[in-house]
């Protein structure tokens, strides 16, 4: 709820100042770091309720699908929702309609939370002055599970890559192709490629929630071997059909995602409990913001030395070579998610 009401405060701050003083690429970045580094007050607290809420851990993995889906849910709807209405309204708006909808979420909290029980069942945790004691037992836990640590920094290089290749790379690729300089077409172009990457993830999310799998690095191989293939329709097919199959290497890069996180966070939730699962919790949010910071500061130059297809091609190979990598680590006992 605080994060939701934090949320809404500074999306707010951000659509006034640009009403007064005009958008700049530095309040975008601030406002954009501000908002992720929420995402490290809610993420631990959500991993923490789900085995509080599901008894039955047979259904651990369905229940973390669940929470999984509503995410990459928003992902689809939120850009394709921009997408639709910047031809209507003002970037402006679409502001301030974001931030109208995390106050009514945290309205529609304070109306369900009385019933919410299993809140009590959650101890507090050490306050911040603790951190030198959460340090050292984050420490001594990993040390105690080496692949735990080998997967959540294969996490954080992969999310900083993704970040690089296809947030950022694919809207310079239409820039460098005049799609983006063409008014909203381009930029309906580009929300259609960030929106076919979203079905994949959801489609993925809900197949494996029904299906044991066994190979999650095999999702990192998809997600990285599909992103690098993105760029070459523009190239090398024609006009009619270079959009389409953009789309369809993002949805096939989209479905690798889900693959690797869904075992992830069930091994995390098996392995540790209580205040563990929390300080691992937040580790993983920490790299997560790291690899975010890292990689926005690395595009400028990365975009630079090379063309954003060959740029996207190296970024996907990478993610490619992490999960291969893994794969070879798993078959070492090393890394098993």
């Amino acid at each position: 709820m605080l994060t939701d009401l934090l949320r809404g405060g500074i999306l707010s701050v951000f659509a006034l100042s640009s009403l007064y003083f005009g958008t700049s690429v530095v309040t975008i970045v601030f406002a954009a770091v501000l908002l992720a580094g929420l995402g490290a007050l809610s993420s631990p607290a959500l991993q923490m309720i789900i085995p509080a809420l599901v008894e039955d851990s047979k259904l651990l993995y369905g229940a973390n699908s669940l929470f999984d889906v509503t995410t990459r849910l928003s992902r689809l709807i939120g850009p394709s929702l921009a997408a639709a209405l910047s031809g209507l309204f003002s970037p402006l708006y679409v502001v301030v309609a974001a931030a109208a909808g995390f106050f009514a979420s945290v309205l529609s909290i304070l109306r369900i939370r009385s019933s919410i029980d299993f809140v009590a069942s959650v101890k507090p945790q050490d306050e911040a002055s603790d951190f030198p004691r959460r340090l050292e037992r984050f420490l001594r836990t990993l040390r105690e599970h080496l692949d735990v640590a080998l997967v959540l920094l294969s996490n954080m290089a992969v999310y900083g890559l993704w970040n690089v290749g296809l947030v950022l790379g694919v809207a310079l690729l239409f820039k460098q192709g005049g799609s983006l300089d063409d008014g909203d077409h381009g930029l309906k172009n580009y929300a259609a490629v960030l929106a076919a990457f979203a079905v994949g993830e959801i489609l993925s999310s809900l197949v494996i929630s029904n299906w044991s799998l066994n190979k999650p690095w095999l999702g990192y191989m998809l997600l990285g071997g599909a992103m690098a293939l993105i760029p070459y329709p523009m190239y090398y097919l024609p006009s009619n059909l270079q959009l389409l199959a953009m789309i369809v290497c993002a949805f096939l890069s989209g479905i690798g995602a889900p693959m690797f996180f869904l075992p992830m966070v069930l091994m995390l939730q098996s392995r540790f409990s209580g205040g563990d699962l929390l300080e691992v919790t937040r580790l993983r949010q920490s790299l997560l913001l790291s690899a975010l910071l890292l990689g926005s500061t690395a595009a400028p130059a990365l975009f630079q030395a090379l063309a954003p297809a060959l740029a996207i091609t190296v970024v996907g190979s990478s993610i490619l070579m992490i999960g291969l990598f893994g794969q070879c680590a798993k078959y070492m006992h090393l890394a098993s998610p």
